[in-house]
């Protein structure tokens, strides 16, 4: 059984790798939300609605995440809306509430952001609370895992820069 089901996420991910939809594909609509979908899928959805009405309640007036204001956030609203940049914000706030031991995520708003254009933002939720609970497996959660991921990348492409360069500078090429 443990066979089958590696076989076929290996053939997924294959097939996801390998193909290239267009932005207004209705299957990018869906995609992150049934990758992300686990067991705490629909509860991390109704710990959302919940810590929201918190937030409501509490006359919260800030709506800014504390982790927004560290050092190598990049803030990219990735073209939302007006209304869509205030759901972003109220998000994170709630992702901040929820996991306040994270100090440092500097791709979460971005990503967030992506997010929002296909889901809603309780499946954005759900999605980011996989991501984070994945321990580290695909979001960095602290500065210096970040600036070692990228002092690692400065390396690589310092030793193999004579090799793929044509990638790196195309119109030098």
């Amino acid at each position: 059984m443990f066979e089958y089901v590696t076989e076929a996420v290996s053939k997924i991910k294959k097939f996801v790798r390998h193909n290239d939809w267009p932005i207004t594909h209705e299957i990018r609509a869906n995609l992150w939300k049934e990758l992300c979908r686990d067991r705490d899928f629909d509860a991390n959805k109704q710990l959302y609605k919940a810590q929201l009405k918190e937030i409501s309640a509490s006359g919260v007036s800030d709506m800014t995440p504390s982790f927004l204001s560290a050092d190598g956030i990049v803030v990219c609203n990735r073209n939302l809306r007006e209304s869509g940049v205030i759901a972003l914000k109220r998000l994170l706030l709630v992702v901040e509430l929820v996991r306040p031991e994270i100090v440092s995520i500097p791709i979460l708003y971005t990503l967030s952001a992506l997010f929002l254009h296909y889901n809603t933002e309780e499946d954005t939720f759900a999605c980011v609370m996989h991501l984070l609970l994945a321990g580290g497996k695909y979001l960095q959660q602290s500065s210096i895992s970040t600036a070692a991921s990228s002092r690692t990348l400065l390396a690589l492409i310092k030793k193999h820069r004579v090799r793929y360069s044509y990638i790196l500078f195309p119109l030098y090429n």
